[in-house]
């Protein structure tokens, strides 16, 4: 990817999104699936225990 390439899809990205109402952004961040609590807090030993464990 050329550096006039990822411009060109950052202001397309920038005007995208500029261009949406405040109820679509809302509507977006509401539609977003929450994170795994101890995935957030603790990283991936959780994930990696779960794996160990379920073998």
């Amino acid at each position: 990817m050329t550096h006039q390439d990822y411009v060109k899809f950052l202001t397309e990205q920038l005007v995208l999104r500029m261009d949406q109402t405040k109820q679509d952004k809302q509507k977006n961040k509401d539609e977003k699936t929450p994170d795994i609590l101890s995935n957030t807090w603790f990283g991936i030993f959780p994930i990696s225990w779960k794996i160990l464990t379920k073998k």
